[in-house]
C-alpha cells in the first residue's frame, strides 16, 4: 500500500508549480536526473526532479517527468524487495546450517574425522550468519533511504496548496483535477484547465470541451461569461474583472439566472437599483471601484452568502445587515465613520471585515452577530471595545491592530474560542490578566506597543504557538515562557532586552 501511496504522491505532486524556468533549463535538469538513475543514485535523481517544479513546461516534458518519478520509485522498490528477500533467505540459511552444525557437533564425540567436519561447518556457519547480519543491515538501510524518499515525496505533497485541506489541483498526464492529501482524486480528471479553489470565493475556474466553468467544492459547474456581452440562459457566473467598466447596460439585470457576478477593479461610480433583480445571486464581487453608495435594494437578494464592497469610497453603510444568507461581508477599505441602527437581519455571517475606515467606536449592530468566526477591525480610530466584546463564542480571529488603544478590555478573556489575537501598532501599555484565559489561542501579535511587562497568566496559553512583542520596552523576558508546551517562536526585536533565559534561545528571533 505504502508503495502505491508513493507513487501516486509523487506522479501528482508536481502540479502545483509555482515559479517558471526556460525549458531548456528545465530539459537539461531532467537529462541530469536521468544520468543520476542510471547510476542508481536515486536520492539525487529525485532531488533534481524537485528542482523542475518550479518549471513552466510542456505536457511533454510533464510527462518525461512523471515517468522518471515512477521509475525511480520503481528501482528502489525492486533493490528494498531484492535486499528483504535476501536478507529473509539468508536467515532460513543461518537456522539451517546452525542445526546442521549441533548434529556435527554432536558426532564429534564419537569421531575425530566428524568432529573436524562439524568445526568446519560451524565455522561456516557463522561465516554465513556474518553475512545475513550484514544482509539484514543492508536492508535495514535500504528501508531508511525508501524512508527518506517517501520523507522527500510528502514535503513535495506538503508544498501544494489544498483548499480546506482537501482539494489540491492534480494533473493526470492528459487531464486536470482535484485530490486530496492522500492522493485519491475527490474531483475527477476531466478538465483541459484549471486553477487552484480560491480562498476567498471557493470557487475553481475550470474550461472542458471549449467552455469554462466556475466549480465549487462539490464538482457543481456554472457556465461562466467573461465579457460584457449579452449572455444565454445557461450562464450562471460572470467574470467582469477589470475590464474599466463604468457602467452596466440595461439587459444584464435581466439575466436573473446568475449566482456569481465579479465586476472589481472597475471604473463603476454607482449601481443601479436593479440590482436587486438578480434574485438568484450568491456571490457579488464589487471591490476596487468609485462607489460612494450601493442602492437599499441590495436587501432582496435573499440568497446572497458573500458581499465584498472593500476599496471603494463608502461613507454610510446600506442595509447590508438584512441579507439573511450572507456569511461573509468585506467592507474594508471605505470611508466608513459610524453606522445607522438598522435591523439585524444576518444571523448567519461569519466573516466580517471593516478594516482601514475611520470608525471610532464599534458598530452595535456587531454585537448581533453571533456567529462570527474572523472579525477585522484594524486600521481605524477605536480607543475601546463595547461590553459584549467576549461574547462571540465562535470567534477565532479578532484583529484590533493599528487603532488607538492604550488598554486592552478585559473582556476579550471570554473569547473561549479565540485562536488568533492581533494588537499590534497600538499605544497599550498594560495587559489585563484575563487574557490567560484564553486556553486555545495559537498567535498573540503585541508587536509595536508600550509594553514593558508580561502578565504572570500568560503561563496558562498552553496551546500558543507564537508570540510577537517586537517593538516595545521589554527589558527581560521571563524565564516561564520556556514552559509554553507548544510555544515555537518569540519575536523580541526592537525592545530593549539586557538578558534571554538560555531555555529560550532557540526561540526567540
Amino acid at each position: 500500500m505504502k508503495k502505491q501511496v508513493l507513487f501516486l504522491l509523487l506522479l501528482l505532486a508536481f502540479g502545483s508549480a509555482a515559479n517558471v524556468l526556460v525549458a531548456q533549463n528545465c530539459s537539461s535538469i531532467l537529462a541530469e536526473a536521468k544520468t543520476a538513475l542510471s547510476r542508481q543514485h536515486f536520492e539525487q535523481a529525485l532531488r533534481k526532479l524537485q528542482d523542475t517544479e518550479i518549471c513552466d513546461i510542456r505536457n511533454e516534458m510533464l510527462k518525461e517527468r512523471q515517468d522518471l518519478y515512477h521509475e525511480i520509485f520503481q528501482a528502489v522498490s525492486d533493490l528494498r524487495d531484492k535486499a528483504e528477500h535476501d536478507a529473509e533467505s539468508l536467515k532460513v540459511s543461518t537456522k539451517q546450517l546452525r542445526e546442521s552444525g549441533e548434529a556435527l557437533q554432536k558426532a564429534f564425540d564419537d569421531t575425530g574425522r566428524a568432529k573436524q567436519l562439524a568445526e568446519d561447518a560451524l565455522a561456516e556457519s557463522k561465516r554465513t550468519e556474518t553475512r545475513a547480519i550484514e544482509a539484514e543491515k543492508e536492508a535495514v538501510a535500504a528501508g531508511r533511504r525508501s524512508d527518506s524518499l517517501l520523507a522527500v515525496a510528502n514535503n513535495i505533497l506538503g508544498s501544494l496548496y489544498f483548499y480546506e485541506n482537501r482539494f489540491a489541483l492534480a494533473y493526470d498526464g492528459l487531464r486536470y483535477g482535484f485530490m486530496d492529501r492522500s492522493g485519491k482524486p475527490v474531483i475527477p480528471f476531466q478538465y483541459n484547465t484549471a486553477v487552484p479553489f480560491d480562498q476567498k470565493t471557493g470557487l475553481a475556474q475550470v474550461s472542458r470541451n471549449y467552455q469554462q466553468f466556475l466549480l465549487d467544492t462539490s464538482g457543481c459547474e456554472y457556465l461562466l461569461a467573461q465579457s460584457l456581452v449579452p449572455f444565454n440562459s445557461s450562464v450562471e457566473a460572470v467574470y467582469l474583472s477589470s475590464q474599466t467598466l463604468d457602467f452596466l447596460p440595461g439587459w444584464f439585470y435581466e439575466t436573473k439566472q446568475l449566482r456569481y457576478v465579479a465586476l472589481d477593479n472597475n471604473r463603476l461610480v454607482t449601481i443601479s437599483g436593479r440590482i436587486g433583480e438578480l434574485t438568484s445571486l450568491q456571490q457579488l464581487d464589487l471591490s476596487l471601484n468609485y462607489l460612494g453608495k450601493v442602492p437599499d435594494n441590495l436587501t432582496l437578494l435573499s440568497t446572497l452568502t458573500r458581499l465584498d464592497l472593500s476599496n471603494n469610497r463608502l461613507r454610510a453603510l446600506p442595509r447590508v445587515w438584512r441579507l439573511p444568507a450572507l456569511t461573509s461581508l468585506n467592507l474594508g477599505y471605505n470611508r466608513l465613520k459610524d453606522f445607522a441602527p438598522d435591523e439585524f437581519n444576518s444571523p448567519n455571517l461569519r466573516r466580517l471585515n471593516l478594516s482601514n475606515n475611520r470608525l471610532t467606536v464599534v458598530p452595535p449592530v456587531v454585537a448581533s452577530c453571533p456567529q462570527l468566526e474572523l472579525l477585522d477591525l484594524s486600521g481605524n480610530e477605536l480607543t475601546t471595545m463595547p461590553q459584549q466584546a467576549g461574547h462571540f463564542p465562535n470567534l477565532k480571529v479578532l484583529d484590533l491592530s493599528l487603532n488607538r488603544f492604550s488598554t486592552v478590555p478585559p473582556g476579550l478573556g471570554g473569547l473561549s474560542g479565540l485562536r488568533e489575537l492581533r494588537l499590534a501598532l497600538n499605544q497599550i501599555t498594560e495587559l489585563p490578566s484575563e487574557l490567560g484565559r484564553l486556553a486555545n489561542l495559537e498567535l498573540l501579535d503585541l508587536s509595536h506597543n508600550r509594553l514593558d511587562a508580561l502578565p504572570e497568566s500568560f503561563q496558562n496559553l498552553t496551546n500558543l504557538r507564537v508570540l510577537n512583542l517586537a517593538g516595545n520596552r521589554l527589558t527581560e523576558l521571563p524565564a516561564w515562557l520556556s514552559k509554553l508546551p507548544r510555544l515555537e517562536k518569540i519575536y523580541r526585536a526592537g525592545n530593549p532586552v539586557r538578558f534571554v533565559p538560555e531555555e529560550l534561545k532557540s526561540k526567540v528571533e
